[in-house]
C-alpha cells in the first residue's frame, strides 16, 4: 500500500509530488516537541542506573530524573537544563533519589528551585538526604516528598555538561536559592556567594 493512500490522500493525482520523512530513533530523551525546546543534555545509550550520576527516563504520567551515588555540582548543570526543559514542556517531573546518598549544596539549591516551579515531586528520599533538607530549612521540598508514585521507567545516563561558565552560574544561583530560605543559611553561604559572584563577574 502506498504512503499517500495510508494518509488518506487521493493517489490518482500528483503522484510525483510525494515527500518521505525518515525518523531515526535512539535511546534517551524523546519528548516529541514539534519544534519547541528539548532537553539540552543528551542521554547516552547506557541504560539502568547502576553507577553514580544522573539518569533520565519517561513514563506516561511524568518524566523521571534519578540521582545515584553522590550528586555534585559537576553534574548539576545537565540535570538542571533537562529538568527545566521537561517543566517548560508542561510535563510533571519525578526526582528519584532512591539511590542517592548525598547531594552537595549546588544540587540542594537546584532541587529547591525546581520544586518551587511546581509539578515536581520527590520519591525514594534516603534519611541522610532528608536530614540535609531539614537542616537547610527546605520545607517546600520536604512537602513534595511522596511514596505513592509508580516505579521509574527504563533510565538512561545523562552526559554531564561541559560549559564552565554555565556551571559557575548554576552554582551561584543554587546557593542564592538556599541562602534565601533562612537567616542561618544566609550566614552559612554568605562568603561562598560573594566569592561566586566575583568569579562569575
Amino acid at each position: 500500500m502506498e504512503v499517500m493512500a495510508l494518509l488518506g490522500h487521493d493517489t490518482s493525482a500528483d503522484r510525483d509530488d510525494v515527500t518521505i520523512l525518515l525518523i531515526d530513533a535512539h535511546a534517551g530523551i524523546s519528548w516529541f516537541d514539534n519544534g519547541a525546546a528539548v532537553p539540552v543534555a543528551a542521554a547516552s545509550a547506557a541504560s539502568r542506573p547502576e553507577g553514580a550520576g544522573v539518569f533520565y527516563g519517561e513514563a506516561e504520567h511524568a518524566a523521571y530524573l534519578a540521582l545515584r551515588g553522590r550528586a555534585t555540582w559537576t553534574q548539576c548543570d545537565a540535570f538542571h537544563e533537562t529538568a527545566q526543559a521537561v517543566l517548560d514542556e508542561g510535563h510533571a517531573l519525578v526526582l528519584d533519589l532512591s539511590g542517592c546518598e548525598y547531594l552537595d549544596s549546588t544540587f540542594l539549591g537546584t532541587v529547591h528551585e525546581l520544586v518551587a516551579r511546581g509539578r515536581v515531586i520527590l520519591v525514594g528520599v534516603m534519611p541522610a538526604v532528608r536530614a540535609l533538607f531539614e537542616e537547610l530549612s527546605m520545607e517546600q521540598v520536604l512537602a513534595h516528598i511522596r511514596d505513592d508514585v509508580p516505579a521509574a521507567p527504563e533510565l538512561y545516563a545523562l552526559n554531564s555538561g561541559n560549559d564552565p561558565a554555565a556551571a559557575r552560574k548554576r552554582v551561584l544561583r543554587a546557593h542564592e536559592a538556599l541562602s534565601a530560605l533562612s537567616e542561618r543559611n544566609q550566614e552559612e553561604f554568605r562568603d561562598v556567594i560573594q566569592s561566586l559572584r566575583e568569579d562569575v563577574g
